[in-house]
């Protein structure tokens, strides 16, 4: 977790932009901010999760194929949303399968494919879950005022969209 306190200060921030050159410290103070909101606010979802048998990756997992209409994706989908590799996600999925929470199976359409489908278990997991999650989330963010969410994500937009892809 980025705790990042002593970055958040303003006087050793600005001691830092003497010492950089480029360093801003208003840009510097932003990001550490939102590194250390973003990294408490998933630590706090992390913790709903564990409360599950399910780490980060397996819970936005079954989050993902929850999300999907079809309750499916495929393996590469998957791979690539959560950008690691094809071990790594069979490994996990090898994990949910083995709990009946998910499922592969060969692509109707086209059979070099491999489907994951989200099971009648995984499902009733997820709907026990996300409600703790989502109010967790309301709770944090509940803080801010109706305009203020609408700012941030207009702020966060724009700062994700100078990071590209």
């Amino acid at each position: 977790m980025f705790k990042l306190n002593e970055y958040v200060d303003e006087k050793k921030l600005e001691k830092l932009s003497e010492r950089y050159k480029g360093a801003d410290p208003l840009s510097l103070r932003a990001c550490f901010l939102l590194l250390r909101s973003g990294s408490r606010v998933l630590g706090e979802i992390e913790a709903i999760a564990r409360n599950y048998s399910l780490n980060q990756s397996r819970f936005l997992i079954l989050e993902m194929l929850n999300q999907s209409a079809t309750k499916s994706l495929t393996v590469s989908e998957i791979t690539d949303k959560l950008d690691i590799s094809r071990a790594t996600t069979s490994i996990l999925l090898d994990s949910l399968d083995n709990e009946g929470l998910t499922r592969r199976a060969v692509h109707g359409e086209d059979r070099r494919k491999v489907v994951v489908e989200l099971q009648p278990k995984g499902v009733e997991l997820m709907e026990e879950i996300l409600p703790k999650v989502y109010a967790k989330i309301g709770q944090t963010i509940g803080c801010l005022t109706a305009g203020e969410r609408e700012e941030l994500i207009k702020v966060l937009d724009k700062v994700n969209a100078s990071l590209g892809d």
